[in-house]
Protein backbone atom coordinates (compact mmCIF):
# COMPACT_ATOMS: atom_id res chain seq x y z
CA UNK A 1 0.00 0.00 0.00
CA UNK A 2 2.80 2.32 1.06
CA UNK A 3 3.97 2.15 -2.84
CA UNK A 4 0.92 2.24 -4.08
CA UNK A 5 0.71 5.79 -2.44
CA UNK A 6 4.40 6.66 -3.07
CA UNK A 7 3.39 6.26 -6.71
CA UNK A 8 0.49 8.59 -6.78
CA UNK A 9 2.86 11.23 -5.02
CA UNK A 10 4.92 11.03 -7.82
CA UNK A 11 2.76 11.56 -10.37
CA UNK A 12 2.81 14.91 -10.16
CA UNK A 13 6.36 15.51 -10.37
CA UNK A 14 5.96 13.31 -13.48
CA UNK A 15 3.94 15.23 -14.73
CA UNK A 16 5.98 18.35 -13.84
CA UNK A 17 9.03 16.91 -15.71
CA UNK A 18 7.76 15.83 -18.50
CA UNK A 19 5.58 19.30 -19.05
CA UNK A 20 9.19 21.01 -19.11
CA UNK A 21 10.81 18.51 -21.45
CA UNK A 22 7.43 19.42 -24.02
CA UNK A 23 7.93 23.09 -23.05
CA UNK A 24 11.80 23.24 -23.97
CA UNK A 25 10.89 20.91 -27.36
CA UNK A 26 8.35 23.34 -28.31
CA UNK A 27 10.65 26.13 -27.84
CA UNK A 28 13.11 24.69 -29.90
CA UNK A 29 10.70 23.79 -32.33
CA UNK A 30 9.52 27.58 -33.02
CA UNK A 31 13.13 28.13 -34.26
CA UNK A 32 12.15 26.32 -37.55
CA UNK A 33 8.41 25.85 -37.68
CA UNK A 34 5.33 28.06 -37.40
CA UNK A 35 3.51 28.21 -33.94
CA UNK A 36 0.03 27.24 -36.27
CA UNK A 37 2.03 23.49 -37.15
CA UNK A 38 3.59 23.08 -34.10
CA UNK A 39 -0.05 23.25 -32.39
CA UNK A 40 -1.82 21.53 -34.99
CA UNK A 41 0.98 18.79 -35.22
CA UNK A 42 0.64 18.65 -30.99
CA UNK A 43 -2.77 17.86 -31.52
CA UNK A 44 -3.20 15.52 -34.70
CA UNK A 45 -0.42 13.75 -32.70
CA UNK A 46 -2.52 13.57 -29.16
CA UNK A 47 -5.36 12.28 -31.33
CA UNK A 48 -4.69 8.58 -30.98
CA UNK A 49 -3.17 8.76 -27.49
CA UNK A 50 -6.40 10.16 -26.73
CA UNK A 51 -8.31 7.86 -28.53
CA UNK A 52 -6.81 5.09 -26.98
CA UNK A 53 -6.98 6.02 -23.42
CA UNK A 54 -10.96 6.36 -24.59
CA UNK A 55 -10.76 2.92 -25.76
CA UNK A 56 -9.14 1.67 -22.00
CA UNK A 57 -12.19 3.44 -20.64
CA UNK A 58 -15.02 0.48 -21.86
CA UNK A 59 -16.05 2.99 -24.65
CA UNK A 60 -18.68 4.78 -22.61
CA UNK A 61 -20.86 7.38 -24.20
CA UNK A 62 -20.17 10.79 -22.15
CA UNK A 63 -24.39 11.98 -21.07
CA UNK A 64 -25.49 14.48 -23.38
CA UNK A 65 -24.56 17.28 -21.08
CA UNK A 66 -21.12 16.08 -20.77
CA UNK A 67 -20.55 16.45 -24.71
CA UNK A 68 -20.85 20.39 -24.00
CA UNK A 69 -18.06 20.36 -21.60
CA UNK A 70 -15.71 17.95 -23.70
CA UNK A 71 -16.54 19.90 -26.65
CA UNK A 72 -15.77 23.35 -24.22
CA UNK A 73 -12.54 21.87 -23.23
CA UNK A 74 -11.27 20.65 -26.40
CA UNK A 75 -11.54 24.52 -27.65
CA UNK A 76 -10.04 25.67 -24.62
CA UNK A 77 -6.56 23.36 -24.68
CA UNK A 78 -6.24 23.67 -28.94
CA UNK A 79 -6.23 27.47 -28.34
CA UNK A 80 -4.05 27.51 -25.20
CA UNK A 81 -1.40 25.63 -26.63
CA UNK A 82 -1.57 27.67 -29.97
CA UNK A 83 -1.30 30.17 -27.68
CA UNK A 84 1.15 28.98 -25.51
CA UNK A 85 3.97 28.00 -28.85
CA UNK A 86 3.40 31.33 -30.13
CA UNK A 87 4.93 32.88 -26.91
CA UNK A 88 7.98 30.33 -26.86
CA UNK A 89 8.50 31.64 -30.34
CA UNK A 90 9.31 35.37 -29.32
CA UNK A 91 9.72 34.72 -25.61
CA UNK A 92 12.71 32.78 -23.30
CA UNK A 93 11.52 29.84 -22.18
CA UNK A 94 12.38 31.10 -18.63
CA UNK A 95 10.54 34.35 -19.09
CA UNK A 96 7.35 32.34 -20.02
CA UNK A 97 7.72 29.94 -17.19
CA UNK A 98 6.24 32.33 -14.03
CA UNK A 99 3.02 32.43 -15.80
CA UNK A 100 2.58 28.69 -15.92
CA UNK A 101 2.02 29.26 -12.06
CA UNK A 102 -0.68 31.36 -12.66
CA UNK A 103 -2.65 28.06 -13.92
CA UNK A 104 -3.12 27.35 -10.21
CA UNK A 105 -5.05 30.56 -8.61
CA UNK A 106 -7.04 30.11 -12.31
CA UNK A 107 -8.12 27.16 -11.76
CA UNK A 108 -9.55 27.62 -8.50
CA UNK A 109 -11.32 30.66 -8.93
CA UNK A 110 -12.82 29.50 -12.31
CA UNK A 111 -13.46 25.75 -10.35
CA UNK A 112 -15.73 27.42 -7.89
CA UNK A 113 -17.01 29.96 -10.06
CA UNK A 114 -18.28 27.59 -12.82
CA UNK A 115 -18.41 24.34 -10.84
CA UNK A 116 -18.80 25.65 -7.62
CA UNK A 117 -16.07 23.67 -6.04
CA UNK A 118 -13.55 24.63 -3.88
CA UNK A 119 -10.25 22.73 -2.35
CA UNK A 120 -10.14 21.35 1.21
CA UNK A 121 -7.95 22.26 3.58
CA UNK A 122 -5.08 19.85 2.56
CA UNK A 123 -4.75 21.62 -0.61
CA UNK A 124 -4.15 25.08 1.08
CA UNK A 125 -0.56 24.05 2.27
CA UNK A 126 1.08 22.80 -1.40
CA UNK A 127 -0.75 25.65 -2.65
CA UNK A 128 1.15 28.34 -0.43
CA UNK A 129 4.69 26.67 -0.69
CA UNK A 130 4.41 26.73 -4.66
CA UNK A 131 3.33 30.42 -4.19
CA UNK A 132 6.26 31.30 -2.04
CA UNK A 133 8.63 28.63 -3.85
CA UNK A 134 8.12 31.11 -7.29
CA UNK A 135 7.85 34.18 -5.11
CA UNK A 136 11.64 33.45 -3.78
CA UNK A 137 12.93 32.12 -7.13
CA UNK A 138 11.64 35.14 -9.14
CA UNK A 139 13.35 37.70 -6.76
CA UNK A 140 16.47 35.76 -6.38
CA UNK A 141 16.67 35.99 -10.20
CA UNK A 142 16.03 39.37 -10.53
CA UNK A 143 18.64 40.12 -7.41
CA UNK A 144 16.11 41.64 -4.92
CA UNK A 145 17.12 39.02 -1.94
Amino acid sequence: MVGGILGVLLLPVAAAALWAGASLITKELTKSEMPESIALYLLLLLSPINFAVYLGSGLDIPPAGGWTILLTAGVLTAAAQYLLTRAYAVADAAYLQPFEDLKLPLNIALGWLVFGAAPNAAFWPGAAMIVLGSLYIMRRETGRL
